[in-house]
């Protein structure tokens, strides 16, 4: 990564971690929500949202919507 890339990686924001619920599967909750492209990603059941969809209000209300209860 260049200076000008890093500059411009910094003003991104950073990525939101979550844990999901014991009865949700993370994997398939990963591909539920990409049909919705919104891209999120998983390790066990920690979920990694990207910065696009947690830098607007927006963005965290369709989240909001998307994810089961």
């Amino acid at each position: 990564m260049n200076a000008r890339q890093a500059a411009g990686h910094n003003e991104c924001g950073a990525s939101i971690m979550a844990e999901a619920p014991l009865h949700l599967d993370a994997t398939r909750l990963v591909a539920q929500l990409k049909e919705a492209s919104l891209f999120v990603d998983s390790h066990n059941r920690t979920l990694r949202f990207s910065r696009g969809v947690c830098r607007t209000r927006a963005g965290f209300e369709r989240l909001a919507q998307c994810l089961p209860r």
